[in-house]
């Protein structure tokens, strides 16, 4: 542990009561959605086919898209009407089969409308709402997106990786406070960034403290069928892998599915669906675990903190981060949820920390 933040926490002690009024005047502004939200909203149209909303989600990275209708003559004369997930899309694809008819598919769902495959949920927030309410929204289904909503009309999105640019912020916070060896930092600031500092060394922030540990493997030879049907039942999003001889290769995720379906061509006839060249109902019989997911290039040790997982997961367009802890000498697994999450909880320890991610001397 660096000692430099114990060091100027004596210096500011003393100095506590005396600023302690003037920190709400220093932390007057706090963060609200509209301030970070996307003025573009992926969205599907109810009348589209399923493959197009799996393009747009793998377009956008996105497991889930807002379903809208048109009711009037212009496409900007529309309304929300539900949502359209990739678990439903696999599970009408997989719905029909046993693990004794593995091979038979019903690709059909790729044509159907999006009205057919759709749920009647939409998950919604209004552009005044703060961010806390946008973090909620995100972290209490595991969601990647949640739309900006004007009644029933779209103003934006918000997306799980905006509130990840905010955990890299927070790297920087971090940063400040042990570099700021020259004592100029504004003194109230300084007495606010350390505080948080103080009950981030006590709280439990720290990856190997949330990270979790999968309970539940694929093999790279399993097939498609089988992760399909493990996403559909809403186990999670990332299954880690394993070679045959049982040694971790990397995990198979939920957008790896959706990718793999998005690049299909669909018609009308067997002859249409293809998969790289080949006739894909004969083909994609044969597609594996190892033919769609991602080898693992990427770990964290087990005493970073969770921000410092975000610079990984943002910059390699990650799903979900392999936690390796020393201390325990065990493996776990961060996702962009556990993330999420854990800015919920220190919102809830600390509620002024929004307020101090917009101060405008730290850096961006």
């Amino acid at each position: 542990m660096n000692s430099s933040w114990l060091e100027k926490s004596e210096v500011f002690s003393a100095e506590k009561t005396a600023h302690s009024s003037s920190i709400p005047l220093a932390l007057s502004s706090n963060l609200r959605v509209q301030d970070i939200m996307d003025d573009y909203i992926p969205a599907a149209w109810s009348t589209e086919p399923v493959i197009a909303s799996l393009k747009t989600m793998h377009k956008n990275g996105l497991v889930q898209l807002p379903v809208r209708v048109m009711y009037g003559t212009s496409d900007q004369e529309h309304t929300f009407i539900g949502s359209i997930r990739a678990k439903d899309i696999f599970g009408d694809i997989v719905s029909s089969t046993s693990p004794l008819e593995r091979s038979y598919y019903d690709w059909d769902v790729l044509n159907y409308p999006v009205s057919k495959v759709m749920r009647h949920k939409i998950r919604s927030i209004s552009a005044d709402s703060g961010m806390e309410r946008a973090i909620a929204a995100l972290s209490v289904e595991s969601l990647d997106s949640v739309l900006v909503a004007d009644g029933t009309q779209g103003a934006g999105c918000i997306q799980s990786r905006d509130v990840l640019r905010l955990l890299h912020r927070l790297g920087n916070i971090f940063d400040i406070i042990l570099n700021d060896e020259t004592g100029e930092m504004n003194q109230v600031l300084s007495l606010c960034l350390l505080n948080f500092m103080e009950m981030l060394q006590k709280g439990p922030f720290k990856a190997r403290q949330m990270m979790h540990k999968p309970t539940l493997f694929l093999e790279e030879q399993d097939d498609l069928m089988k992760a399909m049907s493990l996403f559909a039942s809403g186990y999670g999003r990332n299954i880690p892998v394993l070679t045959d001889e049982g040694i971790f290769s990397g995990f198979v995720s939920d957008r790896d599915v959706l990718g793999f379906l998005a690049g299909l061509r669909v018609g009308n006839t067997e002859e249409d669906i293809l998969y790289e060249g080949k006739l894909s109902r004969a083909a994609l019989r044969d597609i594996t675990i190892s033919d769609i997911m991602q080898p693992e290039k990427h770990f964290v040790q087990g005493e970073v903190f969770f921000w410092e997982v975000c610079d990984t997961i943002l910059e390699n367009n990650l799903t979900c981060l392999p936690v390796y802890d020393k201390e325990a000498d065990t493996y776990g697994v961060l996702t962009p949820s556990n993330l999420i999450k854990g800015l919920r909880d220190l919102i809830q320890i600390y509620p002024n920390i929004l307020r101090l991610l917009t101060v405008e001397e730290l850096p961006q």
